[in-house]
């Protein structure tokens, strides 16, 4: 997905939209509900202007109710502001954090998050 996700920052938000949710669709294993709260927060965050009341109707096929939706909404729109937050401040991990890092999301992210701090190219 990190690569579909970089592929898609490249595109139109129509085609970046339509890159994804493509991948999305060939996971495999995911929960009852997954894929469709997966769709919904990469419309919500590659499209937000496309957003529409249709856009909730898959996440109440999938017995979500009005709660657990504002909650996906809340989270996905607190994730997009902090890391826009971040990057715009240039905020980054401290040394003594690289090893928690490293453990919760790999040894290839800590080293991109690192070049992204030195302004080197992803």
């Amino acid at each position: 997905m990190r690569t579909v996700g970089a592929e898609a920052a490249g595109l139109p938000e129509a085609a970046a939209v339509e890159r994804v949710l493509e991948a999305l669709d060939g996971l495999g294993g995911l929960a009852k509900g997954d894929r469709e709260v997966l769709r919904f927060v990469t419309m919500l965050t590659l499209a937000p202007r496309s957003m529409r009341d249709g856009n909730l109707q898959p996440l109440r096929d999938a017995d979500f109710d009005e709660r657990a939706i504002h909650d996906i909404v809340q989270v996905a729109c607190c994730f997009a502001f902090m890391n826009r937050l971040a990057d715009a401040l240039g905020v980054t991990l401290q040394p003594e954090h690289y090893a928690l890092a490293e453990t919760l999301f790999g040894e290839d992210s800590l080293a991109e998050h690192l070049r992204w701090a030195q302004g080197e190219d992803p």
